[in-house]
């Protein structure tokens, strides 16, 4: 006989004490059983809801009026200037780019305006990875666009490059090979009472590049404001974005530039033509200011310092002014002169001058010039009376005085042939 030492089979999880455990729970109370099964639900779904909350990605948050990229991207011509035509294919290509990182590029050749579809798309998904509703009309309004069948064509050939492009990463802590898009398509849902929606999906580990605050904040309105065919000055103004806004001189060589920007094969005589196209259009924008070229192909330009850009918008911390005062300025307080006696006056007499004899005269003589002679020049005769008429003594007001020069001439004469 084999000794079981309290256990039905020796590998069994049937054993006595999960027996008595059970049997005790059943000899509880109903709600109280109720009870601790519903702590263990509740643990369970809140252990599972940490979980995905782990799983959220989200990019940095920015304003309204802002877009963002990061920095290698924004350095590099993964994004560059191409020229019109057919796009050339690329197989895993090398892409000009920082020394300091490697990227690589499989896919369609993506130009300036793919990387505003992109970084407009990062604007819609809040979250990563998951599928975010979006309305092409909208999207293309955000772009500049209209809503002819063109432009519908151009955002979703657009979106198709992003999508079935790959893009690798290699930087010092590890390498990153990613969909700039994951997904977006229009998906029809019947309990939909707008119809049809398209979704869009981004892979979350895009947002790797964006780590220790390595991205640049694009201001959308001056992207937008960019003249139409000017890739150069739209992707010089992701650069100048890239560097930090010290109001200082930036230097940066032509070659440098032409190499990161995708056209290291242009002459650098037709570059430097084209560079300072570029930069006009960033100055008209307002953008840069005081932008030059140097004999040596050191291009020199101040990025314009944004209002308040290390600090929120003004009095954005704070509340409105005047908020913590009362609604109305003197609310709390009575009336001006609440304190006062309603009559300004109350305590003094009646009449100002009650004291005072009734007539402010009285005491003097009825007729102020009563001592005076009754008439005030009785005494003087007529005020001319002792003097003839005013020039009486004279015979005439030019008597005294020398003849003219024609009658000196005259009288001259006569006393010459009449002496």
């Amino acid at each position: 006989m084999v000794k079981l030492e309290g256990r039905l089979f020796p590998s069994s999880p049937f054993n006595t004490r999960n027996f008595m455990k059970k049997k005790s729970e059943s000899t509880r109370p109903l709600k109280e059983v109720i009870d601790i099964w519903t702590k263990r639900g509740s643990q369970s779904i809140a252990k599972a809801q940490s979980e995905n909350d782990k799983k959220i990605v989200k990019l940095p948050a920015c304003k309204d009026t802002e877009r963002t990229i990061p920095n290698i991207i924004a350095r590099s011509a993964l994004f560059g200037v191409i020229k019109r035509g057919a796009r050339p294919y690329k197989e895993k290509e090398l892409v000009a780019s920082r020394s300091d990182v490697k990227i690589y590029y499989t896919g369609k050749t993506l130009d300036q305006a793919d990387c505003t579809v992109w970084m407009q798309a990062l604007a819609f998904t809040e979250t990563l990875g998951q599928d975010v509703p979006v309305n092409r009309a909208n999207f293309l309004k955000l772009l500049g666009k209209t809503n002819g069948k063109k432009d519908y064509l151009w955002l979703d050939s657009s979106l198709h490059r992003l999508m079935t492009g790959v893009v690798t990463v290699e930087l010092p802590q590890g390498k990153l090979e990613f969909h700039l898009i994951e997904a977006w398509g229009e998906i029809k849902d019947d309990n939909d009472l707008l119809g049809s929606s398209y979704v869009l999906n981004i892979n979350p580990k895009v947002v790797k590049m964006w780590a220790n605050s390595q991205y640049t904040q694009v201001e959308w309105s001056k992207r937008l404001a960019i003249k139409r065919g000017s890739d150069l000055a739209s992707w010089l103004q992701i650069y100048i974005r890239s560097n930090a806004s010290t109001g200082q001189p930036h230097h940066i060589s032509l070659i440098k530039l032409r190499e990161w920007c995708g056209l290291s094969n242009m002459r650098l005589r037709q570059y430097r033509v084209a560079m300072l196209g570029a930069l006009s259009e960033l100055v008209r924008i307002q953008e840069i200011k005081d932008a030059i070229i140097r004999k040596d192909d050191m291009v020199i330009f101040t990025r314009i310092k944004d209002r308040d850009s290390s600090a929120p918008h003004r009095d954005s911390n704070a509340p409105h002014r005047d908020s913590n005062a009362p609604k109305d300025r003197d609310s709390n307080a009575p009336d001006r002169d609440s304190n006062a006696p309603k009559d300004r006056d109350s305590n003094a007499p009646k009449d100002r001058d009650s004291n005072a004899p009734k007539d402010r005269d009285s005491n003097a003589p009825k007729d102020r010039d009563s001592n005076a002679p009754k008439d005030r020049d009785s005494n003087a005769p007529d005020r001319d009376s002792n003097a003839f008429d005013r020039d009486s003594n004279a015979l005439y007001r030019d008597s005294n005085a020398p003849p003219n020069f024609k009658s000196l001439i005259l009288k001259a004469i006569s006393r010459l042939f009449f002496p």
